[in-house]
């Protein structure tokens, strides 16, 4: 991958050097890749559709991957959501 180019606006990264091999899968397997400039955010429709996923990389100036979530990430996701809650739960409880 040498340059990120956006789905919507079809602008490309001045970023030059992907360091990162684990991220970069995801921009080879997105469904979309989106930029982070503001034009392109009142020109196009930057939501999430339901049933996807939004990552935003800031080691890439803040590009963005739209990827189908999958009941992995689903799962993942409720596991953070309980480990939150029982922190929340333990922290209030200790508080006092």
């Amino acid at each position: 991958m040498d340059v990120l180019i956006c789905s919507l606006c079809g602008y490309k990264s001045t970023q030059k050097k992907y360091r990162h091999k684990d991220i970069n899968q995801h921009f080879k397997n997105a469904i979309q890749i989106r930029c982070p400039r503001n034009i392109c955010r009142k020109q196009y429709d930057h939501s999430v559709p339901n049933g996807y996923i939004c990552n935003i990389w800031y080691d890439y100036m803040g590009w963005q991957t739209i990827e189908i979530q999958t009941i992995e990430d689903c799962k993942a996701i409720q596991r953070a959501k309980r480990i939150r809650d029982i922190g929340l739960q333990f922290y209030l409880e200790n508080l006092e």
